[in-house]
C-alpha cells in the first residue's frame, strides 16, 4: 500500500477567505486615507490665503500710482486722482501708518470703475491662478443712526466655493473745522451773530468740500444762510443752498432757515466746485441778528490755533469674497 502524505495546510477555502480580508482592507484605506488629507488640499488653503490677503492690502495699504520724469519713473499713493492707465496698485487706506481707516475719496474711485478686470489685475488676483471677487463696505454715520453701503461690487458668475473675510474699518469721510461753542472767547472779541471763516489758503491741491462742523454752541439760535466773499472790500454774495452748500443736523439735511440748540451737531458743507467757479475766499455763516453765539474773531479753515480741521471717521464693515474655477 502506498501512503500519500501532504503537509499542506492551505484549502481553496482559506484561500479565498484570506484574498477577500485582504481586498476588504485594500478597499477601506483607498477610500479612507484620502480623506485625511481634504483640509489641507491646496485649493482650499489657497482661497482662504487669498481672501485674507486681498482684504489686508486693500484696508492696510493706500495704493499706489507711477508717473515719470526725466525719463525716471515715480510714486506716489493718491492714486484715485489719476487716470486708470496710470495707477499701479489700488489700495484704500489713508496712509501706511493708519490701517483700516479708509479714505472716502479712494472708496469713491474705486466704486466708479466699472472695469471689473482692470480691478482684478490692479488687486494681484490676476496671476497663475484667476481669482473673481465681490466687494462691500458699509459704514455706520454715528450722528445719524444711517447705515450706508458704500461699495457694493460683484461678479455674475459666483459659483464654486466662496472664501470671505470682514474687516471692522473707519471710514475718514474727510476733514471739517470743528468750532467748539464751549471754548472761552477770544481776548477782546465778543460773541457775534456771524461765523466768519477765511478759506484764503486754499491751495491748487486742496479738491475736498470746505465743511465746518458747529457743536456746544450755547442756547438756541437759528442760521438763516450763507454769504461769500470774494475780498474783504468787495459785496458779499449769498450762497444758494442744495446747489452750492448744504446744511446737515444731526447727520440729516435741513433746508435754512432752521433753529438749532446747544446738543445739535451742525455741519455747513460748501462744495469745492462752487469755491473754485466764484474764486471765493472768505465764507460767513449767517446766525439770526439777535443770536450773538458765534466766535466773533475770523477763523482761519486751515490753520486756525483754536478751531482745529480734524478729520471725521465713521465705523464699517468691509468684506471680501474670493472663488474661482481654476481649482
Amino acid at each position: 500500500m502506498v501512503r500519500i502524505i501532504d503537509d499542506s495546510a492551505q484549502s481553496n477555502i482559506d484561500f479565498l477567505f484570506g484574498c477577500s480580508i485582504f481586498l476588504i482592507t485594500f478597499l477601506y484605506v483607498f477610500t479612507f486615507v484620502p480623506g485625511l488629507f481634504i483640509p489641507y488640499q491646496a485649493g482650499a488653503v489657497d482661497l482662504g490665503a487669498v481672501a485674507y490677503k486681498t482684504g489686508a492690502v486693500l484696508v492696510e495699504d493706500p495704493g499706489w500710482y507711477i508717473y515719470t520724469v526725466n525719463n525716471t519713473q515715480m510714486g506716489n499713493p493718491a492714486w484715485e486722482t489719476q487716470s486708470l492707465s496710470a495707477i499701479s496698485r489700488i489700495g484704500l487706506a489713508d496712509d501706511r501708518l493708519s490701517p483700516n481707516v479708509l479714505s472716502i475719496n479712494k472708496i469713491n474711485r474705486l466704486a466708479s470703475i466699472t472695469d471689473y478686470n482692470l480691478i482684478r489685475n490692479k488687486i494681484g488676483l490676476d496671476g497663475t491662478v484667476t481669482y473673481n471677487y465681490a466687494f462691500s463696505l458699509n459704514m455706520t454715520n454715528t450722528l445719524s443712526g444711517e447705515q450706508k453701503q458704500l461699495l457694493n461690487i460683484t461678479s455674475p458668475d459666483q459659483n464654486g466655493n466662496v472664501e470671505y473675510m470682514e474687516r471692522k474699518v473707519l471710514v475718514d469721510t474727510g476733514k471739517e473745522l470743528f468750532v467748539d461753542g464751549s471754548k472761552p472767547q477770544r481776548s477782546g472779541s465778543p460773541n457775534s451773530a456771524v461765523l466768519r471763516v477765511s478759506i484764503a489758503n486754499m491751495t491748487s491741491t486742496d479738491t475736498d468740500n470746505v465743511t465746518i462742523r458747529l457743536f456746544n454752541i450755547p442756547g438756541t439760535y437759528t442760521l438763516k444762510g450763507l454769504d461769500s466773499w470774494q475780498s474783504p472790500s468787495d459785496p458779499p454774495v449769498p450762497m444758494v443752498q442744495s446747489t452750492q452748500y448744504n446744511v446737515l443736523k444731526n447727520g440729516n439735511p435741513v433746508f435754512l432757515p432752521a433753529s438749532f440748540n446747544q446738543n445739535d451737531v451742525v455741519e455747513v458743507v460748501v462744495y469745492n466746485s462752487a469755491i473754485r467757479s466764484a474764486n471765493i475766499d472768505y465764507l460767513w455763516v449767517m446766525a439770526d441778528p439777535s443770536s450773538n453765539v458765534m466766535p466773533g474773531d475770523q477763523v482761519d479753515y486751515f490753520e486756525d490755533l483754536d478751531y482745529k480741521l480734524e478729520s471725521v471717521c465713521y465705523p464699517g464693515t468691509f468684506k471680501v469674497e474670493v472663488w474661482s474655477d481654476d481649482i
